[in-house]
Formats: C-alpha cells, structure tokens, sequence
C-alpha cells in the first residue's frame, strides 16, 4: 500500500492510501482524490496507478 500525502497549506488533510494495481482519479469533482478550491485542477485532472510494492520508499 501507498500513501500519497498532501503538500503543504493551512489544512493539509489527511494521506490517501492507493492500494497496487488500482486506478484513482484525481480532480475537483466526483473524482477518488478530490482538490477542491483550486481552479487550476481540472474536474478530472489525472489518473495515478500504483504498479508496485516497495518498502522505505520516501519521494519528495
């Protein structure tokens, strides 16, 4: 399992957790990660899969 972690700002919110091989759809509306009060971000921005497992792994 991953997690995706909010960046920054007053609220951060709390981490998505993405399981393997599964589609999450990223936008402002109706969408599995919601960015909501940003209109720079599309209804249906983007689409993350997590292909893999790996332990310890930090992105920054």
């Amino acid at each position: 399992m991953w997690k995706l972690v909010p960046a920054g700002g007053p609220d951060p919110g709390e981490p998505y957790r993405l399981l393997t091989g599964v589609e999450y759809i990223v936008g402002r509306k109706n969408c599995a990660i919601l960015v909501e009060n940003d209109q720079s971000i599309s209804r249906n921005h983007a689409v993350l899969t997590a292909n893999f497992s790996v332990t310890n792994l930090v992105c920054y």
